[in-house]
């Protein structure tokens, strides 16, 4: 299902048309034998305020003029054994926007870059708005080879990395961040996976709230960790969040930077 219409105005000034795109229960998937490479997947939510074209009203936008916003509406997005040769960026900054439901499996990430650009993040999940409309990002059995960051969300409910490998990260492999209090991330699952040569802390949390289920079990490293052999490290940690953490194998000298994990 994908549809499009026009709301009255949400979030835009006057006469500034807000536009509602919805798209649900849609898998892409590699037909079997098949090498399918694709630059990156964009899904925007907020102000197109330049360098765009508006298909509705048939117009440019130009350097501040004619401009729109935009809210996707995405639910049970799947890809499946897909390629992707740049950074795949789901956002959003419109509070209108829902997105629920993204799994990527059998999926390799080549980025190519382990610099300090955001452009060479493999795959982004992400919410301006600490409102709970970004929810429910599945990653399983997937590559992520020479990029700046594996997994990077911030105000996600609901993040499972499982039985996937990183290669060779400038930072993290997995972030799990906030910028606007604390982050209710629901249940994050970290399990069964693999990592080599990261550049930084191996899983990185930013402030936590108290309704998060943390599960990391069953991983290993090597080379991996931030200058001092730290792998693990959350700014803060409410009280009330519930753990399962065990089987972790990290590598020798590494530590943890909360007594929690």
């Amino acid at each position: 299902e994908i549809k499009g219409t026009i709301a009255a105005n949400p979030g835009g000034g006057y006469g500034t048309p807000c536009y509602i795109r919805s798209m649900s229960n849609v898998t892409f998937k590699a037909a079997v034998g098949a090498q399918v490479s694709v630059a990156g997947v964009y899904a925007f939510s907020g102000h197109r305020y330049q360098a765009g074209y508006d298909y509705v009203l048939d117009r440019d936008v130009v350097n501040g003029t004619n401009t729109y916003y935009v809210a996707n509406r995405l639910t049970n997005i799947t890809f499946d054994g897909i390629t992707f040769t740049a950074k795949s960026d789901i956002e959003t900054s419109q509070k209108q926007a829902i997105i629920n439901g993204f799994t990527f499996k059998n999926c390799t990430f080549n980025i190519g870059h382990t610099e300090d650009n955001s452009d060479y993040i493999a795959l982004r999940y992400y919410n301006e708005n600490n409102n709970g409309n970004v929810r429910n990002l599945v990653v399983d059995n997937c590559k992520f080879n020479n990029c700046r960051q594996g997994v990077y969300t911030s105000h996600v409910y609901g993040v499972s990395v499982t039985n996937s490998t990183f290669n060779t990260t400038g930072h993290n492999a997995i972030a799990i961040q906030d910028f606007s209090g604390v982050g209710n991330h629901g249940k994050v699952v970290i399990t069964g996976n693999v990592f080599n040569n990261i550049g930084d802390r191996i899983i990185r949390f930013n402030n936590v709230g108290a309704d998060t289920q943390i599960t990391i079990k069953n991983n290993t490293a090597t080379n991996s960790g931030n200058t001092d052999g730290e792998v693990i490290k959350a700014t803060s940690l409410a009280d009330g969040i519930k753990y399962d953490i065990s089987g972790n194998t990290w590598g020798e000298g590494k530590t943890v930077a909360n007594t929690e994990f």
